[in-house]
């Protein structure tokens, strides 16, 4: 054996375990890349796996994806690519150093600029989100030249796998399509979209190898989830958020045609579901209940893993129509063996001994699922709408003792707080994030191959 070994500290499973916990402080982790040699690859994965490539980044990147002949220390890490327009217009302070010729990149300009650059480095990209632009404001031509720039582009092109579209504009779906069409290998679409004009009769796009959809506007819902009714295919991952009571119809379809292969559904129901309900004045209860449980019969998810479902409301209102009347018979209808996860996402809109949930079935449907498998049921509460009174330690307690059982077997997991501000400080951090201009030295030390020694 040899003494001289030097010998981790800790087992680096621990060390990874503990720098993942800082996924999203990236000041963190470039401390952490300096420690030693067996801390850098960590560090770097998170570092660098998603590069926010906003318009005053774009020359230092491909410079550095560029240097040193191919021997570019970080690209290996790099799986997602994301520009924003809003981003790339943003002005910066002058007093702030950099080597960027520019600081104002349209997306159309960071497109171009990757569409010219060949790298000497090995690229692993596969995901590429597209964030805050209006193609209606382009002219045809530029609209032209960015669908050949992303087909062309060897950083993107056939690498691609995923492509997302956060906040963005197009006249109709046809735009929408091409973009998608010039990705042969896609496999996954997220659109957060909206469209100057759209009929859902009419715009049926084909997605026969979409397998991973996440759509949550009131336009893209339809369109997205007619077009898959209209293609064959198998499905592994469907989320659908913002669901209003008209799209009930769009997702009973199709969880009946590609409900077989899913192992991962997310649900998240928007406030106006149960208004529109009770606004509804011809409809009848039982009509509601049909399309609730038509939308969601999970007998036939036979490969479902995770589970979720959102925007569940605890309130005090014992109206005619309400989806968290009918949760446990929901629940009821997952007959999966894979079943692991099962996550529930309540909003407390009042106090919560005052609220009309019926905890008790919910507890019986769950603890049936745990006996046939299930490893996790996760019951999150929201009080970003809950007026002053409660705080989050006492509701958590209130519904770990309405479901005493499920919690004594280790299943349950409660988690309570104000999801609004949570999100407000992951925004800040991203903030944080933009504003970290380093010196040129200091990003040598940070990819640099030569971290502190242990």
């Amino acid at each position: 054996m040899d003494h001289n070994a030097r010998v981790p500290r800790l087992p680096l499973e621990i060390t990874d375990l503990l720098i993942d916990e800082l996924l999203n402080n990236v000041r963190a982790l470039g401390a952490c890349s300096l420690v030693c040699r067996d801390w850098l690859p960590r560090s770097r994965h998170h570092l660098f796996k998603v590069v926010h490539l906003w318009g005053w980044r774009v020359y230092d990147f491909l410079e550095l994806i560029n240097a040193a002949g191919g021997r570019c220390t970080f690209s290996d890490h790099i799986e997602r690519i994301e520009v924003d327009e809003m981003k790339s217009r943003r002005q910066r302070s002058p007093t702030r150093k950099s080597r960027s010729p520019s600081r104002n990149l349209s997306v159309v300009d960071i497109i171009s600029l990757l569409n010219c650059t060949t790298p000497t480095c090995n690229l692993k990209i596969h995901t590429l989100s597209i964030h805050n632009v209006d193609w209606t404001g382009m002219s045809l031509q530029k609209r032209t030249k960015l669908r050949h720039d992303l087909a062309s582009s060897p950083l993107l092109g056939e690498h691609i796998k995923a492509i997302e579209f956060h906040n963005s504009t197009f006249h109709d779906t046809r735009e929408l399509g091409r973009i998608i069409e010039v990705f042969p290998n896609v496999n996954g679409l997220a659109a957060e979209v909206k469209f100057t004009k759209c009929d859902v009769s009419s715009s049926k796009l084909n997605l026969p190898s979409i397998k991973t959809l996440d759509v949550g506007t009131e336009d893209a819902i339809p369109v997205l989830l007619e077009s898959l009714n209209c293609t064959e295919g198998s499905m592994d991952r469907l989320s659908v958020r913002n669901i209003e009571l008209e799209h009930l119809k769009h997702l009973r379809t199709l969880m009946k045609k590609r409900g077989r292969d899913l192992k991962s559904v997310h649900f998240a129901f928007k406030d106006g579901l149960q208004k529109a309900g009770e606004a509804e004045v011809s409809l009848s209860m039982s009509s509601c209940q049909d399309d609730v449980f038509g939308a969601l019969d999970f007998s036939r998810l036979s490969q479902l893993r995770t589970l979720s479902i959102k925007g569940l409301k605890l309130t005090s209102d014992t109206s005619l129509f309400s989806i968290e009347k009918h949760l446990p018979h929901i629940l009821g209808t997952i007959e999966s063996s894979c079943l692991d996860t099962v996550n529930l996402g309540f909003n407390l809109t009042g106090p919560f001994h005052e609220c009309s949930f019926d905890w008790s079935s919910l507890e019986r449907v769950l603890l049936a699922l745990h006996f046939f498998g299930m490893q996790r049921a996760c019951v999150s509460v929201d009080l970003s709408n809950h007026p002053a009174g409660e705080v989050g330690e006492e509701v958590a307690k209130s519904v770990q003792d309405r479901m005493p059982d499920l919690f004594a077997r280790g299943v349950l997991v409660i988690d309570v707080g104000d999801f609004n501000s949570v999100a407000e400080v992951v925004r800040a951090q991203e903030a944080v994030e933009d504003d970290l201009d380093m010196e040129p030295e200091s990003v040598s030390l940070l990819l640099g191959a030569k971290p502190l020694q242990s």
